[in-house]
């Protein structure tokens, strides 16, 4: 009591075993994005980045896929959290820029692919490049001063 916002726990910090951890119930989105910009722990905040950049992949196959198929340079409406999340990350000078490189990149669809319980072989790569154009050009300008 007497905080200004709930708490959101980093868990297994600093920890190097490879552990799967499985919150129940699961993290909400917002969740994810604030751990995802904010996290002071790489991993965590990558990880936090992946499963959040997995969910929308994921969704918008299954959206290409009740559609009848992706459309040719399909684009996606990012989540707010989602996109403050990747912005944050993005901008953060204080991270090493390996980890902010790794941490900008959408999870494999070898990855993407185990969280299905039927692989679409056609949905699901649509569905990540329309998220990664989406990324792209939403964030064009902050792209193109990191790069220069």
């Amino acid at each position: 009591d007497g905080l200004p916002a709930p708490v959101v726990p980093s868990i297994l910090r600093g920890f190097s075993a490879p552990v799967k951890l499985v919150h129940e119930p699961a993290l909400t989105d917002d969740t994810l994005a604030f751990l995802a910009a904010h996290d002071t722990d790489a991993f965590n905040r990558w990880e936090a980045g992946q499963a959040l950049g997995a969910k929308l992949v994921l969704d918008t196959a299954s959206a290409f896929a009740a559609a009848g198929g992706a459309k040719p340079d399909a684009a996606v409406e990012l989540p707010a959290p989602f996109l403050a999340a990747f912005r944050s990350t993005l901008s953060d000078a204080s991270l090493d820029p390996s980890l902010r490189a790794y941490a900008l990149v959408l999870p494999p669809l070898s990855e993407l692919s185990q969280a299905m319980a039927v692989i679409d072989p056609t949905n699901l790569p649509a569905a990540r490049r329309a998220v990664r154009r989406s990324l792209a050009l939403a964030c064009q300008q902050e792209l193109v001063a990191l790069y220069d």
